[in-house]
């Protein structure tokens, strides 16, 4: 019988756990639950992230494709974003043994697939309001609107328009967002922008307890 790793539990960068589930590289054991975050469950576990609090661990195992340890799938939605992902295409695979629902949830804002999420019957699409993040309130910051719900689309259209918001999915892909702060928007300045830009390094880390710089009042 071929060996397999012991699972293990260490800090990595969210955004690559987040990009190898895209790439089917990440994968959920059969026995898990099926995806049930709400969209306020994802609300307030992503304004946890941008505040830089813990937000637990992620356990994850090493397994060969061919034989794994256990049945498993994909992440829900990859189906929808990305089709020409197989996770046969790797030679192993991670299990998500504990932190399906955190994994996926990011994974739903980053790459919005068009499924809806629980107690809905539409998609969402998630939105970060960086006029509220930089005056420290993250718990409003964080915005999920149905694309069913024209009007609410309608205003966070608006302020994306007007730059004060963005779309969680520019960030999936750091030189494009990097690319946005620096050239292409024209509200914030050399003092916000690297207050955005290391408010959303947090993303990048699963953390212990210690704090990352995150987003903070203009009051203090």
């Amino acid at each position: 019988m071929q060996a397999i790793e012991a699972p293990k539990a260490n800090p990595e960068n969210l955004l690559d756990i987040v990009r190898d589930a895209y790439r089917a590289k990440v994968v959920v054991p059969e026995f898990q639950r099926a995806f049930v975050w709400s969209r306020e469950d994802i609300e307030e576990f992503m304004a946890s992230v941008l505040q830089g609090y813990f937000v637990g661990t992620f356990l994850l195992l090493d397994t060969p494709t061919h034989s794994p340890m256990f049945p498993f799938r994909t992440v829900e939605g990859l189906e929808q974003v990305n089709r020409l992902a197989r996770p046969e295409q790797h030679a192993t695979v991670r299990l998500v043994l504990d932190g399906q629902q955190r994994i996926t949830s990011v994974f739903y804002v980053l790459y919005a697939p068009d499924i809806p999420l629980r107690y809905a019957r539409y998609p969402y699409t998630f939105f970060l309001r960086l006029d509220e993040a930089l005056n420290g309130n993250l718990d409003e910051a964080v915005v999920g609107v149905s694309q069913r719900d024209l009007r609410h689309m309608a205003e966070m259209r608006e302020l994306e328009e007007r730059q004060q918001a963005i779309r969680f999915e520019i960030l999936r892909d750091s030189s494009r967002f990097y690319r946005w702060l620096y050239n292409e928007q024209r509200v914030w300045g050399e003092e916000d922008r690297p207050r955005i830009r290391n408010g959303l390094s947090t993303l990048t880390k699963v953390y212990g307890p210690g704090r990352l710089p995150v987003f903070r009042s203009r009051r203090g």
